[in-house]
């Protein structure tokens, strides 16, 4: 509907007042009845959106650096937009290859690709002419960390907000060049959010339940150190060295209401509800509103799983 639109158009507008930047890219459901970019009276995104409002055409990639992470977006919506069931996939031109290359070339500590459709729904219209597998030959030339979308909302349950791995059928690196694929469900109805962060070299991420309607979200907690095991990507360093030879607990918290203390406990077993090794209080890393960090000695870990609990004003 077009008043959840201007809603949204309010929101971009606002946080572009307080120096937010809002990175949007368009999925089917923005295309349905969508024929061409100059279809002003049904094409709600590139009237609203932050993306469209700029760029003003479909089917293309876009890139910008927010700090040190360079975030690519790559709309692959079907040219005219069908309705359903005939746009249920995303068409990934020569044009959108070519465009994708030369956006990742641009240097940048981490590199991170989102769009609305997971790799697994693209189509090469172009395949017969050798360019299909493309597109995951340009995300591993050029280090891509993740490559985030959504797309399924949640049709597949918790199956779909895993993480994957894709590495390239020809791959012959030794551990392979992969990216981590983040798929997540949908904010509408779902109410999942998804939190990154780059912190010391490391990309880590986390997905959040939001309420609905006047409801106050809890502290949102994201771990960066040590880093979620499923966000190892393949690497000479194994797990449990790795995290042996932290000396920091570093967690970023964002919460609607004020922080002033934050725990971290860390516990034998996967799920945090085995024998407690550790307590940790963190304390507001100097110039970082969000990130905590506290001493730690990973050294009293030995092989095994291990769960970080991270308490924010005594919320879990």
């Amino acid at each position: 509907a077009q008043s959840e639109w201007e809603m949204y158009n309010q929101f971009i507008e606002q946080a572009d007042a307080d120096g937010v930047t809002v990175l949007d890219i368009p999925g089917n459901h923005d295309r349905f009845g969508v024929f061409s970019a100059a279809d002003a009276n049904s094409d709600f995104f590139t009237n609203f959106s932050a993306t469209g409002k700029e760029q003003r055409r479909h089917n293309g990639v876009y890139s910008r650096m927010v700090g040190p992470v360079l975030c690519v977006g790559m709309d692959v919506t079907p040219i005219p937009g069908p309705n359903r069931p005939v746009n249920f996939h995303g068409v990934v031109t020569r044009d959108v290859l070519t465009e994708l290359d030369i956006a990742l070339s641009q240097p940048a500590d981490v590199k991170v690709v989102f769009a609305h459709y997971p790799t697994n729904t693209l189509v090469f219209p172009a395949a017969r002419e050798g360019h299909g597998g493309r597109v995951f030959e340009i995300l591993h030339k050029h280090g891509v960390s993740a490559y985030l979308s959504g797309h399924f909302h949640a049709l597949f349950g918790h199956h779909l907000t895993a993480v994957h791995t894709a590495s390239p059928a020809s791959t012959t690196t030794d551990p392979p060049n992969s990216f981590l694929e983040w798929e997540l469900s949908d904010f509408k109805d779902g109410r999942h959010l998804r939190l990154l962060a780059w912190d010391q070299g490391r990309l880590t991420n986390a997905i959040f339940k939001s309420p609905k309607h006047n409801e106050v979200q809890s502290p949102m907690a994201l771990i960066t150190a040590p880093a979620h095991a499923s966000h190892l990507r393949a690497s000479p360093t194994p797990l449990p060295t790795d995290v042996m030879r932290l000396d920091k607990v570093r967690v970023v918290v964002v919460s609607e209401t004020v922080v002033d203390k934050v725990v971290a406990e860390i516990c034998q077993g996967a799920a945090g509800e085995g024998i407690r090794m550790g307590r940790v209080e963190l304390h507001r890393v100097h110039g970082e509103e969000l990130l905590w960090e506290g001493v730690w000695n990973g050294t009293i870990l030995t092989s095994g799983m291990y769960a970080a609990v991270i308490y924010a004003n005594g919320i879990k």
